[in-house]
């Protein structure tokens, strides 16, 4: 459910819903509802969050033969999604942060090349 909700974020609010709804028209020769934006955008990710928030408030611990499993076994195995969740915005935040630096990068090396060309130094062309 949480990954659900990371992936329709994702591409509603980082990678924009009318953009996805032009490639979703492109691939498919027809353009979609714009109420299908609205459900992207605001009911799907909303429901998703209350219903992730409700499920943390009954929650009841996990039992077995009619006994609570322990409390360390019940906290690693949170411990565990949260952990595999993470995974998804430190992958987006590395290669943003890896983007930008490259973009950055590739901005200097066009400055340096252009102040060349006006010293008169065209050797290195």
């Amino acid at each position: 459910m949480t990954i659900g909700f990371l992936e329709c974020v994702a591409m509603t609010w980082i990678y924009g819903g009318n953009k996805w709804a032009k490639d979703l028209e492109l691939m498919e020769q027809k353009k979609p509802s714009g109420i299908w934006v609205v459900m992207w955008k605001f009911v799907t990710p909303t429901a998703l969050t209350l219903v992730l928030l409700f499920s943390l408030v009954d929650y009841v611990p996990v039992r077995y033969n009619g006994k609570n499993i322990s409390i360390v076994f019940d906290s690693s195995i949170w411990a565990l999604n949260i952990l595999l969740i993470s995974i998804i915005p430190i992958t987006y935040i590395k290669y943003t942060l890896r983007e930008r630096a490259a973009l950055k990068s590739s901005t200097v090396q066009e400055k340096d090349h252009d102040s060349s060309l006006e010293d008169g130094d065209v050797s290195r062309l």
